[in-house]
């Protein structure tokens, strides 16, 4: 079943006027970002926002507070890959102090279209790497490498 589509906002680029919009299909929340004049691509900016409780209405205000700053610093749809790789870019070139990435910088290196997926994506390479750095450990309870190729007491 799908819900009335409401505006949420609009912002202007050099491309034209856009607008985000809210909709529940299925009962999940879905927030796309459509151009208001004829051809252009629409994006889907997020999908399943928290519905109930008191911080719903918050978690959908910051969404949208963030992604119109993004709108208004890159002077673009912040979902178009060139902006995509653009922000990429300035993620790692113009403020290489950051320590997390934003969130469409974790969207590109993961490939994915949506934050929940790319926050999934982040979190299953993270465990693999973990997985991958846990050392092997042999019948004594050491690791695995442990007393080989240094010669003890020289």
């Amino acid at each position: 079943m799908t819900g009335r589509r409401v505006e949420l906002a609009r912002y202007r680029i050099s491309e034209g006027e856009r607008a985000l919009y809210g909709q529940r299909v299925d009962g999940v929340v879905r927030v796309t970002d459509v151009p208001l004049a004829t051809g252009g691509r629409a994006y889907l900016v997020e999908r399943g926002l928290e519905e109930e409780g008191p911080s719903a209405n918050a978690s959908l205000q910051a969404l949208i507070s963030d992604y119109l700053d993004q709108a208004r610093r890159l002077q673009r749809c912040p979902l178009e890959r060139s902006a995509l790789l653009t922000d990429a870019r300035a993620t790692t070139q113009l403020a290489p102090e950051a320590t997390k990435d934003s969130p469409f910088a974790v969207m590109v290196k993961y490939g994915v279209d949506t934050w929940p997926e790319a926050i999934a994506a982040r979190a299953a390479a993270r465990r693999d790497a973990d997985q991958r750095a846990k050392p092997e450990w042999d019948s004594r309870g050491l690791p695995s490498s442990a007393g080989r190729g240094v010669p003890v007491g020289r």
